[in-house]
């Protein structure tokens, strides 16, 4: 078949993609299905080409409903491995986690602005923290500033909406739900050396702020689970 003697013709990785997406609207399904499968090998380069001949190149109705399935499917691949290498990962740093997700949806999405937008609140709460406050103390700043200053909240009406679910929009609308803010609080929290931690609750999620200097201890009040008090 045409698709067999791509490979055995010794052209260039971009030359077989360019030739591999001109037969996507084959009508022959075994062979679409064949060219498919290589082009999901090639993983992620794809993409520019396939986005490319969607927008330029109209080869009718199949065509394009065939690429636009394929970017999906590339897509949902790049980020499923992008997650299991970061689940095997020692560190499992949680803003790169919430980053491999969005790229699901927004695979160009601009990630120095993303930091940037985390770095201003992380500088503005940094600001007005000092070594002498009390852990109560310190979560009080941090709550005036990013719910106050920089006007988080969360979304009751469109509470189960999709796009709270990715950091990227969270912090470009302020709006999130409770597991999306509790990321982008615990980064930031994080990256202040406070230990504020997730809890993954029955229907909700919360922060736990860690008794990391056993201050409860001296107070008989110590938590079983280490944690000096729950943010919600």
């Amino acid at each position: 078949m045409y698709v067999q003697r791509l490979f055995l013709s010794g052209m260039d990785a971009q030359t077989t993609i360019q030739a591999l997406v001109r037969l996507i609207d084959d009508p022959d399904e075994l062979v679409f299905q064949q060219v498919r499968d290589e082009l999901m090998k090639f993983g992620s380069q794809v993409l520019p080409v396939l986005e490319q001949s969607w927008e330029q190149d109209y080869y009718g109705l199949l065509f394009q409903d065939r690429v636009e399935n394929l970017i999906h499917d590339i897509q949902f691949e790049t980020v499923k491995n992008q997650l299991s290498i970061w689940l095997q990962s020692p560190d499992k740093d949680l803003l790169t986690g919430a980053i491999i997700i969005a790229r699901y949806q927004y695979p160009g999405m601009d990630e120095d602005l993303l930091h940037e937008r985390i770095q201003s609140i992380r500088r503005d709460i940094w600001l007005e923290l000092n070594d002498h406050q009390t852990a109560f103390e310190q979560v009080k700043i941090f709550n005036r500033i990013f719910f106050g200053m920089h006007r988080f909240r969360g979304d009751r009406q469109n509470y189960h909406t999709p796009a709270h679910s990715y950091i990227n929009n969270v912090l470009e609308s302020r709006k999130g739900n409770p597991l999306s803010l509790c990321v982008i609080y615990s980064v930031i929290a994080q990256s202040l050396d406070l230990p504020i931690y997730g809890v993954n609750l029955p229907n909700h999620f919360v922060l736990a702020y860690m008794d990391s200097k056993h201050s409860a201890f001296s107070l008989q009040q110590e938590d079983e689970y280490g944690v000096l008090f729950y943010i919600n």
